[in-house]
């Protein structure tokens, strides 16, 4: 899908995945999701049939169903920058009224649904919810349909990541992941990442010193030598700058991930004192704040790329695991891990 189609679909696909995943959320069978308008409504989601037949005589299925359908408001509430107007909610509204059967004949309908909204907007406000929202919508724009499986699978992926999140052990993981599924990214030689001690360090990564093109000098001419001698300096500053984006992308990919990231201030200690010996030999006449900002930027741009930030997840999870049998995980990996998650992201 072409950026600009992406930009239009993008508000559909948050609204229509705000409604399969609260859905999924709730224990409701969903059937699929889709994006691809059908005449009636710019998209929907199917739920179980025997589920819908069943709801108006089992307690609770009511609300459940209008929470469900409100989800796809609180979703554009939280995750899209302009809110749709109330025309865009009529089916949804239709819905709820629709679940409004089983309520006590004494309870009014506005403060009942006004509870399905508040319930609806908590249950899209948890980490891992937020996140498989997010998730399934990309998906959505790439594929324009998916299952309800896919969803119930994001849902539990998002999860499970959220609650090792949650561990101490999941903040070194991301440290290390982050350094390097990047270095595999910009192509740095990429040997072994662990996160077993290392002294003081909760973890490392062991890269190769990248190979320097090399520039023939037999010409003789001044001029030629000084063009070459230039060339080289150039090519290593490109390296050195690649190498200072590997060390801070650690901080970028903690920044996107763990939910506490000053537990990791020691780990940044250890990253500054590298950056600083490696600006040594590079900073002339350049500020090494406005240097250092640059390349922090630069990591979180890659941080961000789709499949870096899928790859930087999976090898966590694959390093906090490595860590109870005590052993780390190759460079070779982590590359194929990379390459996986772009061609995946390709189709």
């Amino acid at each position: 899908m072409s950026n600009s189609r992406a930009q239009r679909w993008k508000p559909t696909a948050i609204h229509e995945a705000g409604h399969a995943v609260v859905g999924a959320y709730l224990r409701i069978p969903v059937e699929r999701v889709t994006i691809e308008c059908d005449g009636s409504a710019a998209g929907h989601v199917i739920y179980s049939r025997k589920w819908l037949d069943a709801a108006p005589y089992v307690d609770g299925h009511d609300r459940k169903c209008a929470t469900a359908n409100l989800a796809g408001r609180a979703a554009d509430e939280l995750l899209c920058d302009k809110v749709e107007s109330e025309e865009c909610y009529r089916s949804d509204e239709r819905n709820v009224l629709d679940a409004s059967g089983r309520m006590d004949a004494d309870e009014d309908f506005m403060a009942w649904r006004q509870r399905c909204l508040e319930r609806a907007r908590k249950i899209v406000r948890l980490p891992h919810v937020r996140e498989a929202i997010v998730v399934v919508s990309d998906e959505l724009l790439r594929r324009g349909t998916l299952s309800g499986k896919h969803v119930r699978t994001t849902l539990r992926k998002c999860f499970q990541s959220r609650m090792m999140a949650e561990s101490a052990g999941f903040f070194i993981s991301v440290h290390e992941a982050g350094h390097a599924v990047v270095a595999a990214h910009l192509r740095f030689p990429l040997f072994h990442v662990t996160i077993k001690r290392n002294g003081n360090i909760g973890g490392y990564v062991r890269l190769g010193r990248p190979s320097v093109r090399k520039f023939s000098h037999s010409r003789g001419t001044d001029d030629f030598k000084f063009r070459t001698e230039e060339s080289k300096r150039r090519e290593l500053a490109r390296q050195m700058t690649n190498h200072a984006i590997v060390i801070l992308a650690a901080r970028a990919a903690v920044e996107r991930y763990a939910a506490n990231p000053a537990k990791l201030e020691s780990c940044y200690e250890h990253d500054e004192r590298q950056l600083r010996a490696l600006s040594a030999s590079l900073m002339r006449d350049k500020d090494y704040g406005a240097w250092r900002a640059e390349c922090l930027n630069r990591a979180r741009e890659i941080v961000s790329v789709p499949h870096v930030r899928c790859a930087i997840l999976e090898v966590a999870m694959e390093l906090a695991r490595a860590r109870l049998a005590k052993r780390g995980v190759s460079g070779t990996h982590v590359r194929q891990v990379l390459r996986r998650h772009r061609d995946n992201l390709r189709r």
